[in-house]
């Protein structure tokens, strides 16, 4: 899930709860695995989760998406840019976490670098996200990130625009079964919001 300050999903569930005060909304962060078992189960009613994924007895609706970028230390070459290319990335180390985001980032990373006959250089790391960007201020290497995943600034770390950069989307997922009703309101408004 991306972060809960920045991009759509604060706005969409700030103005649900507004509309349905007496509804109590708990978040979980979690892998997509465990969100879809979550849902399939009965325990959780949406996932907002990378991709589009297609899942037997889901549904799912695009809410939005956004570029990639490059976060490196303000001091390291690529930081001190507005804009690169990939080709530019070729010979750089990504630092990647080790959620479905970092999983993510590390197949755009290896795509795109294949296409110039070379093999990325990528550093599986087991922390969060506030670690892995305090790992890039550090100069462990670089990472991609997508700007809503970064509630807090790093003011050591430069995000960089990719010249075509590849976009993530995120969707919300949630049971064909499913009859609660404030879910049903919830989807509403979400599908009103991807249509807009």
């Amino acid at each position: 899930m991306g972060t809960l300050a920045q991009g759509p999903l604060p706005e969409l569930l700030a103005s649900f709860r507004a509309s349905y005060p007496g509804i109590r909304i708990r978040v979980e962060e979690a892998a997509l695995d465990d969100n879809v078992a979550g849902i399939s189960r009965g325990q959780l009613d949406i996932a907002f989760v990378i991709g589009e994924p297609q899942i037997e007895g889901c549904n799912a609706v695009r809410i939005w998406d956004e570029p990639l970028l490059v976060a490196a230390p303000a001091e390291h070459p690529i930081g001190k840019n507005a804009a690169v290319r990939w080709r530019d990335l070729a010979d750089e180390t990504f630092l990647v976490s080790s959620d479905a985001f970092g999983l993510k980032v590390a197949e755009v990373i290896g795509a795109q670098l294949r296409r110039f006959g070379r093999k990325p250089r990528i550093s599986l790391q087991r922390v969060g996200r506030d670690n892995l960007m305090y790992l890039v201020e550090e100069g462990f290497g670089l990472t991609l990130a997508a700007k809503s995943m970064l509630g807090a600034t790093y003011p050591g770390l430069q995000l960089v625009s990719i010249q075509t950069a590849d976009r993530f989307c995120w969707s919300a997922i949630w049971s064909d079964d499913s009859t609660n009703p404030a879910l049903k309101n919830l989807t509403k408004r979400l599908r009103r919001h991807a249509s807009a």
